[in-house]
């Protein structure tokens, strides 16, 4: 909510009804944060039976959450970004020190995404063997996707949408990658319709299985993403050692070369290193807003100013109905204004 929204009334009693104003969003993640603190150890750290894990609620799912929470807030609340960053940096500590999760083999990214794996942290789970195969859950991997991955050929002979050329050459330099060509097709640089991403169609299309939406797990966060994340706080915290180490274990299960020095800026490297593993995850625009890289053509296509910025632009519309209920509501001003 607070990602999709900025502010939100926050409440503790589960049948509240008095209307309440929206409050700061980095006070209410601190209230979060606290709030998770204080019950995270009494929670298993993941499950052996496979039925739950990654889709029931563990201290992993717990960290990750955390964790997140802890860096949204670096980027909006400067003046304590060391703290935030430095908690992050424990948290992914103790996620990595638990064992209690793994980078599967990228030969094994099909167990990834059908779900459940020892890599999930938290997941919706999926399958056309519970009857999901027409479901809205897999938007992402269908519009990417064309025949002989989708069928009927006559009416999938492009995908509906594509990465930019230039975006793609900009992250995936490294010929040695092997999420080149386990994720995508031969064209993963073309500007065109002939892109795939075959990241989410690991299984299904192997066997004959369906010919809709592809058979993976709807991903909220993972043991990689969540390893970059620490290694994006320990280079804010300055500790660079750290965070090269982490970074190299998601390069080293891509088979890509590990960074060094000589790559260039380690905190871009690891922004990068992000927006290549986590590629249709759904985590490339909020890492923009929380890093205020969406200012900069640098980073971004659709560079926000700053006026627009702080103004909510990086947020969803309220619909005004939302008015009618609550006295002390307010709407997001950037929309307010027809979004100029």
């Amino acid at each position: 909510m607070v990602r999709l929204y900025g502010n939100v009334v926050y409440y503790t009693d589960a049948f509240h009804s008095a209307a309440l104003p929206r409050e700061n969003f980095v006070s209410v993640l601190n209230k979060c944060i606290a709030d998770l603190k204080t019950y995270k150890n009494s929670i298993a750290w993941t499950y052996t039976d496979p039925a739950l894990k990654g889709v029931r609620a563990s201290r992993g799912s717990i960290v990750a959450l955390m964790m997140e929470m802890n860096m949204w807030n670096a980027g909006f609340d400067p003046g304590n970004a060391k703290k935030y960053y430095e908690e992050t940096a424990d948290l992914g500590r103790e996620l990595i020190a638990s064992n209690a999760y793994r980078l599967l083999p990228i030969n094994e990214w099909a167990t990834v995404v059908k779900g459940r794996s020892d890599e999930s942290l938290f997941e919706f789970y999926r399958s056309i063997n519970y009857g999901d195969a027409n479901t809205n859950l897999a938007p992402v991997a269908d519009m990417f996707l064309h025949y002989p991955y989708k069928r009927p050929e006559y009416t999938h002979r492009v995908s509906f949408a594509y990465y930019r050329g230039e975006y793609m050459q900009k992250i995936f330099q490294d010929g040695s990658d092997r999420r080149i060509t386990t994720w995508f097709n031969e064209d993963i640089f073309a500007d065109n319709g002939k892109f795939m991403m075959l990241k989410f169609a690991q299984n299904s299309f192997s066997t004959g299985e369906e010919d809709a939406n592809p058979d993976n797990t709807f991903m909220i966060f993972r043991y990689g993403g969540e390893i970059l994340l620490a290694a994006e706080a320990m280079a804010n915290a300055d500790q660079d050692a750290d965070a090269i180490k982490l970074l190299n274990m998601v390069r080293l299960r891509a088979g890509a070369s590990l960074y060094t020095s000589s790559n260039g800026n380690l905190k871009d490297f690891i922004f990068y290193e992000r927006s290549r593993e986590l590629i249709g995850e759904g985590h490339h625009y909020y890492d923009l807003v929380r890093t205020k890289r969406i200012l900069s053509n640098q980073w971004s296509y659709n560079v926000l100013t700053a006026d627009k910025f702080n103004r909510g632009a990086w947020t969803w519309p309220l619909s005004s109905s939302a008015l009618n209920n609550n006295p002390y509501m307010v709407l997001n001003d950037y929309w307010v204004n027809g979004g100029n």
